[in-house]
Order: structure tokens, then sequence, then C-alpha cells
């Protein structure tokens, strides 16, 4: 009787949802439509959702056939069109299409323009309802799938939660990883991809959401129209297998080429209990949330045991109802002792000490994240796909915050008693290798808008603002030429360190106040230093606006920096340069920058790093505040203020922020990266399956007058999937999992830089094939028709991609710069005046010595994926 309760309950709760922003319609054929209108910015998201994934698998279950066909329904061949008329279909409207799969989903994604939807609806249909399973697709993407276990099987933390799977959920269709198991994959045949398809590609096994800039009615019919012709078919069942309750309290340990040790807690929920889960989701999150959170603060502030923890409770109408609780251990003898306090954490909660006022803040945590959503048409597409497959709702978040509200402290206490006390469970510890003995030695996570505009406040600001009442939030840039490269070896990072601080206390406010203030209001801010300046990013409520930017006038003015808080942050930095150790892709990132830098303050290794900032104190990090943290008289502060506020209002808080942006000179000369300029290839051997591979050329700098020229030239490589790198490496010769290019550049120094991963065998042709597209840019003219249909995808990603989220930072980045506010605007026009030949006299007059830095496995090097 209580499952049919909260069934209707939900039932009334989405048609009134429905009723409002939405609109739905089931086909006759079964398949679900939903549509809603989103104008932050100006493409339509188009997302099929097949209710199919991993554990949908039966006989093929564990050979990842749902993520083997994605591959080639996405983007491949029809029998209507062939894969490269699709790809120039996209080029031609700035289509954006991906996909991707889950235990339970397989999810289709088309991005276009809004006046592009026909196109983009016809384009996706015909891959869902028509797909060709040509034999050169299925042959060559087996093999990108190959390359892509390597890439995404193979880092150590990969390795950890895999296995945790596997132990958490041993009889459940769950415990397989998505991508499945590699011997079992190489056994899949084109037929068994097409036995697949005809099973579970069906209209009456579909979802399909479209959420953009076009009215919800017409979007709807448009998407109905295309499928009209698409048949109901019999969906056979599927005996989807649940991971029933674990019984008694068991521990697993194992070894990883990790850095710092994990610990996970997992107690699986009874279906028939399944709506204790909002009840165990809220205690967890009072007890943990918060850094004044009770067992947050035990575990990580006072004793320190833990660089974080967390917890959760999750459940859904198709997955397995879990409890999970994770922390990462600073000492891996003390895992015992961390789960043991948990424990009695748990044990005396469960008894009393949560009171209505606990729930009440978290219920006002949520409404204000609610409300700070300004889900992009891509994202609130896929959020309304997934709570439909998974909840039967197109909003969760606003059911979720509606069921919460009903519940008292007496709920989550019987929670807690009926299901977290008994320890059913599994403990979980992840090591490091060799530290796995010291645990057995121990047991022997209406719209009113204006364009934007600059208003010159002085010769010492400007203001870039934007008002949007859509909802009653603000969005605030501020960069001011505050710069991190200076000094000596070890500063950079160290100037990056103060930043860090700048909101760990100050003179009016301590820092337990400030953190309150953040996460009780749900506020997002961060203070970032680089080269090009010192950047203050916020996103808060627009009541919040006016006492957090007290808040952070007296972090810049009056900075305290208690010790406290320092050895605290020098913890997580210790915990995240750790971690960075066990990922190859940050491996080889630290030996190419040793390469790259030779002996200079940006070539400096993790533990060089860490070095640089372990000795800090108050007094040290002081002066360097002191010394660094003062603005240069080069270019005006730019304030950017967008969203629900007057022109009067942001010109006041403008003229706020001035007062406590820091005066004066540094007295050290700006330091910059002498980017190496070499013609050779130089390998790095590690503990990695994979070859990562990385070639640099010298570049302008970006007020160079060859800067344009090279910003195009980097999207004719790289700007689309139909740009030239993916067909070299990919399309053509199946030599990579990924390669793109990368052009990086800072006032006085550029570098050009091609980025592949493969396997030791197709090493040395892929080099090859990376520094010939280079050579063609040098000896023969890029035809005129890529160059505007480079210019013109690239054009339509960007007019697409731009919402208020986005234009703050591009905005206030090439203001600062000099460039002007809408740069990206006229910049668009400034690369349709270049010239082929222009294009060849720059790739002739920088990128002639290729230096190759290449990480791989050592040839002794037993590896899993072949």
């Amino acid at each position: 009787m209580k499952r049919l309760y909260v069934i209707v309950l939900i039932m009334a709760i989405c048609g009134t949802l429905l009723a409002g922003d939405y609109t739905q319609k089931t086909l006759s054929n079964g398949m679900e439509v939903i549509t809603k209108k989103n104008d932050s910015n100006e493409s339509v998201a188009l997302y099929c959702f097949v209710k199919t994934g991993s554990s949908y698998e039966e006989d093929y279950l564990g050979c990842g056939i749902s993520h083997y066909l994605e591959h080639i329904v996405s983007g491949g061949s029809t029998t209507l069109h062939t894969e490269d008329e699709y790809s120039q279909m996209e080029q031609e409207i700035g289509a954006y299409a991906n996909a991707y799969t889950s235990s339970f989903t397989t999810c289709y994604q088309m991005v276009v323009p809004a006046e592009s939807v026909d196109k983009g609806i016809e384009m996706l249909s015909e891959h869902i309802m028509f797909c060709a399973f040509d034999s050169v697709e299925v042959a060559r993407e087996r093999e990108v799938i190959i390359k892509e276990f390597v890439f995404r099987s193979s880092p150590p933390p990969v390795k950890a939660f895999e296995k945790y799977q596997e132990l958490t959920h041993p009889q459940s269709t769950e415990r397989y990883p998505v991508i499945g198991n590699i011997e079992l994959y190489k056994q899949l045949k084109r037929d068994d991809l097409v036995n697949y398809y005809n099973k579970r590609y069906m209209p009456n096994n579909m979802i399909f959401v479209g959420v953009g800039n076009i009215d919800a009615d017409t979007l709807q019919a448009k998407i109905v129209d295309a499928f009209k012709d698409y048949k109901r078919r019999v969906l056979e069942p599927v005996n989807v297998i649940k991971q029933p309750p674990f019984q008694g309290n068991t521990l697993q340990v194992h070894e990883f080429s990790i850095q710092q040790a994990q610990g996970k807690i997992c107690t699986i929920i009874p279906d028939a209990w399944y709506n204790d889960c909002e009840a165990l989701d809220l205690g967890l999150t009072i007890l943990l949330s918060k850094r004044t959170s009770p067992l947050y603060k035990k575990l990580v502030e006072d004793l320190q045991l833990c660089n974080q923890i967390y917890g959760r409770a999750s459940y859904d109408l198709l997955q397995t109802a879990t409890v999970d609780i994770q922390f990462e251990a600073k000492d891996p003898s003390k895992m015992n002792e961390i789960v043991e306090i948990i424990d009695q954490y748990i044990a005396d909660y469960s008894k009393g000490g949560f009171t209505q006022d606990d729930i009440q803040n978290v219920i006002d945590r949520y409404q204000a994240a609610y409300l700070l959503q300004t889900p992009s048409p891509a994202r609130e597409a896929n959020q309304i796909g997934y709570f439909m497959q998974f909840y039967n709702v197109p909003d969760r978040m606003k059911l979720s915050i509606e069921q919460i509200s009903k519940l008292t402290p007496e709920d989550i206490y019987e929670a807690f008693q009926r299901h977290l006390v008994p320890k059913n469970r599994i403990v979980y510890y992840a090591m490091p290798t060799g530290t796995k003995q010291l645990i057995e030695e121990q047991e022997a996570e209406s719209i009113d808008r204006e364009d934007l505009r600059k208003i010159s406040i002085n010769d010492d600001l400007t203001l870039l603002y934007r008002r949007n009442c859509e909802k009653p939030l603000i969005r605030a840039e501020i960069l001011m030429p505050i710069y991190r490269n200076y000094g000596v070896k070890g500063d950079l990072e160290r100037i990056d360190f103060v930043s860090d601080m700048l909101l760990r206390g100050s003179k009016k406010y301590d820092p337990i106040e400030i953190s309150e203030f953040v996460n009780d209001h749900w506020i997002s801010a961060e203070f970032i230093t680089s080269e090009a300046g010192l950047k203050i990013e916020m996103k808060l409520l627009r009541n919040d606006f006016d006492e957090f930017l007290k808040i952070v006038g007296d972090a810049m003015q009056n900075p305290k920096f208690p010790d406290d808080e320092i050895h605290l942050l020098l913890e997580d930095k210790k915990g995240d340069l750790l971690n960075s150790q066990s990922w190859p892709t940050s491996v080889h990132r630290e030996f190419a920058n040793k390469e790259l830098y030779g002996d200079s303050p940006f070539s400096l290794s993790k533990e060089e790093q860490w070095d640089a900032l372990k000795d800090l104190d108050h007094d040290k990090v002081a002066t360097l505040y002191e010394k660094y943290f003062k603005t240069s008289d080069d270019k005006p502060v730019v304030v950017t203020l967008f969203g629900d506020l007057t022109e009067e209002e942001a010109r006041k808080w403008a003229k706020e922020i001035s007062k406590f942006i820091p005066r004066g000179t540094v007295n050290e000369e700006r330091i910059w990266r002498n980017v190496a300029d070499k013609d050779e290839i130089v390998t790095n051997v590690y503990d990695f399956e994979q070859v990562n591979i990385d070639i640099y050329y010298p570049a302008p700098s970006i007020y160079s007058e060859d800067y344009k020229v090279f910003r195009l030239l980097d999207i004719i490589l790289s700007g689309s999937t139909n740009a030239r790198l993916h067909k070299a490496t990919r399309g053509n010769n199946n030599l990579s999992y990924w390669a793109y290019s990368n052009y990086d550049y800072s006032d006085e120094w550029g570098y050009f830089d091609l980025k592949s991963q493969t396997s030791i065998p197709k090493r040395d042709e892929l080099i090859s094939v990376l520094k010939d597209e280079v050579e063609k840019l040098k000896t023969d003219l890029v035809p005129q028709d890529e160059i505007d249909n480079a210019i013109s995808d690239f054009d339509k990603r960007m007019q697409s991609m731009l919402s208020d989220n986005a234009l703050p930072s591009y905005a206030t980045y090439y203001e600062f710069r000099g460039f002007g506010y809408d740069y990206l605007h006229t910049f668009i026009d400034d690369l349709r005046t270049i010239t082929p030949e222009q294009i060849r006299d720059t790739a002739k007059k920088y990128l002639n010595n290729a230096f190759v830095i290449v990480s791989q496995p050592d040839e002794n090097m037993e590896r899993e994926h072949q």
C-alpha cells in the first residue's frame, strides 16, 4: 500500500508540472515525447533515450554490447545516407552530436541552432530508425573501443571503483562496467549488434526530449511527425536483477597503485523500504554536507583523519537502492578507526540529535540550488530524460524538496535504526600498494533581459552589465591586474595558494562564519590567479549579494590567514598532488613541463610544488599577499554583473567593489614561459598502459599580428568532428581514440600542441600522421570552402553555447585584454578576411620544429588491455 501511494503521488505531481512548463505526449507507437521551451541560448537540444544499457544485455551480459551499438548508431551510416554525408550535414548547420551509455540508458544527442531544428530532428531520427551497420564502420569502431578500454579502464582509480561495483553488486546485473569485459567484448560480431538493435531499439522503449529556443508545442509536432511511421514492436521483458540486501558486516581490502586510501561503506535497502531513502539521505546530509556538520567536522577538521567524506542514499524505479558513505583517509592505518567513528555517530544520532531546524536548513539550501539552476537546453534535456526514465517525473528536484519538507526528526531516527545500525553491509578499502598489511594486522558525493553593455565608471574601473530577471540571481566576475607570474621558483604556486586562502577568514569574518554563509546560501565563489590577472567568480541569489560582497571586500582588504586554515588547505593541496600521480595524463603533463620549460618556475613537478608550499605559515602567506596582491597600472579593473539588478544597482555595486581593490606597485618583473623550440622526440616510460603524445610547435602571443591566423589554423585542425585531425587519426586510419590541437598563449609567448593517445604498435604511425597534417598546412593551400565551413561551424557553435553562464567569462576576459567585450562577434568577421595564403605563410613561419613528447608503458609492463 505504501508503494501504491507514492506512485499515485508521483503521478499527481507529474501532472501538475506538465500542465505548466512541459508538454508531454505518448505516441500511438509507444514513444514518449517531452518538450520544453528554454531560451537561455539560441540552440535546441534533441535527446533520444533508449531504455537499454549494460544491465539489459541478457545473453550478452558483460560484453558491453550496448556501448558498442551506441558507437555504430551515433553518427554512423544509415540506409538513407553515409557517415560522411551526415558529418557534412552537421557541419553545414553547426550541429553538435554525441551519445553515451549507462547501465540502464543509451542516449543520443544533437544540439542545433534553433533555425536548423528540422534538419536536426531528421538526422537524429534517421540514426535511430535506419542504422545500416556498415561493415567498415563496425570493424573500425571495434578497434576504437579497444583503445577506449585502455583510456577509460586502466587508471588505478577506475580499477578501484570497478572492484567496488563488483563487490557490492555481485548478484545484480549492475555489477559489470558499461564498457564491458574486454575478452567478452572481443567475441562480439556484427550479427550480434543487429540482433540486439532489433530487440531493444523500438519506439515503445524510447523517450524523446526536445528543449530549446522554440515553442514547445511546435517542437513536439515536429518530433511527432518525424517518428509517425516508426512501428511499435513486441518488447520482450528482460530480467534485470537487483542486488538483495547483505547479511552481516563484511570487510573487503584491496590494493591499487593509488596515493590515498579510499573507504566506502555500502548498505542495500530492500525494495519494500525504498521510501526510507529520503530520510536516510536527509540524515546523512545533516551529518556530512557542510564544514560544521557534526561528523564531517569531527573527521576532517577536529581529528584530521580524512581529506574528505560524504554520504548519500540513492534510489529510483530501476536501480538498486543503496546507502553509500565514502571517505579519503590521510593515513591508511586509520581506516578502521574512521569507520568506528562513523558507526558511533550513526548509532548516537539514530537515538536523537536531529532537529527540525536542521531539516529546514537543508530544505533552504536545496531550494536555493533549485532557484540558481540555469541549465542550458542540452543539460535540461538530459535531466528531463533521466528523471522520466528513473522517476516518471520530469522535475525530480522539485519532487524531492516537497518530500523532504514532510519529514520529521523521528522519520530519520526510524530509518537509521532500521537500515544503518544493524550493519548489514560491505565495507571496502582501496589501499595504496603495500599498505594492505596495515589493515590485516589490525584485523589479525515574464523574462526581463537587456543586451550586454559597457559602462566606464572611471579610468580605473570598467563595468560590463546585462539585466536578466528570469531568476532572482546574480553572476559576477571581477578581473584585476594582479598576476601570478612573478618571482622565483615556487612563487607561482605560492601566489595561487594565497588566493585560495582569501575566503578563509578576514578581520570581520571568521572562517566558520564564511563557510556557513556560503554553504547555507548555496553560493558559488572562487578566486583564480593566472597570467591574465586575478579573477573572482561569484554566482548567488540576489538577496545574498550585498552581504557576500562585504565578505569578499573584507577578504581582499583585511585577510587574516589563520594558521589552522593554512594547515587545512595545505592538507587539501597535498591530497590533490598525491592523487594526481594515479592518473597517466597528469604524470605525462609533469614530464612534458620539464621538457618544455627546463629549469624555470613553470616546470615544477608535483613534488617540487609541494615543497614550495609545505612550509607556509601565517607570516609567509601575509608577506606574499603584501608583496604580490597589488593592482598594476597597465589595465583598469573589469567588473561584470549579469542578472536580476538594475543599472543603478550595478553601478553602485561596481563602486563598492572598486573600494576594496588593493592598490600599489609590485616591485618584481613578471616572468614569462620560454617554450622550447626543438625538433626532436623525447620519451618518458611510466607504469600506465596509455601512450600519450604531445607535439609542440612555437606559436605567436595573444598580441601578435599572427594571433587570429593561428586561431583559424587551430579551428581547421580540430574545430569539429569533421576537422582534419579527427579524419586523419580516427576517421581514416583508426590510429587513436582522440586527437586534437591546442593553441595556448599569453602576453609574451605562445605554443601550438597536437595531443593524442594510442597504443604502442600505433605510436610511430600516429606521430607521422599528426606531423603530416601540419606539413600540409605549410605546403598546400587550404581550400576556401573548407575555411568558410570551419568558420561557419565555429560561429554556430559559439552562438549556441554563449548563454548567461558562459558569456560573463568571455566578455570579461576579452575586455580586460583590450580586445573589447564583444570580441567574439567581431572575431568571426576578422576570421573571414583571412586568406589561404596567410594560413600557409603563417604555418611556414612557426610550424617548423616539431618537439614530440611521449609517455608510454615500460616494455616489460604486464598489460590488461591489448
